[in-house]
């Protein structure tokens, strides 16, 4: 992905971290300053710490929900996470980061309900993380632009 942007945009900076985002790394991670921070994890401790890592450094940060057992791309917006409802990682998300004082959070949101899957374990249709990624992408883009 970095050499894609670079081959767009030449001088755009990109700093692509190859490592899970910890405790431990926080501070090497975050010592390089950024327009912006987009968390793309299903795992929840570590979507918290970056969260409260970023506001603490006041960052802007674009979240993502789940976006497993959905089929219609059509419902993913923007919104805060706060006003989100009916996905479980959202609510777990949400339980937590009221903990560490995280009242709002820009997040890439799927309005559409999971459905339920016999195997309990999430699945993703080809079409519905793609559009999530380049609607965060986009909104990311407009607001570092200013557009």
């Amino acid at each position: 992905m970095k050499d894609r942007v670079q081959a767009i945009n030449p001088a755009c900076e990109v700093r692509a971290v190859a490592e899970d985002f910890t405790g431990e790394n926080a501070e090497v991670i975050f010592a390089t300053a950024y327009d912006y921070v987009f968390d793309a994890t299903d795992d929840i401790p570590a979507k918290v710490l970056l969260a409260v890592e970023a506001k603490k450094r006041s960052l802007p940060l674009l979240s993502s929900a789940g976006q497993g057992n959905r089929l219609y791309a059509e419902d993913i917006r923007i919104t805060d996470l706060f006003e989100t409802e009916g996905d479980p990682l959202a609510r777990k998300f949400r339980k937590h980061l009221r903990k560490e004082g995280v009242t709002t959070l820009e997040t890439v949101f799927c309005f559409e309900k999971p459905e339920k899957k016999r195997s309990g374990v999430p699945s993703s249709s080809v079409f519905v993380p793609p559009v999530a990624g380049m609607r965060a992408g986009g909104h990311m883009i407009r607001k570092i632009t200013g557009r």
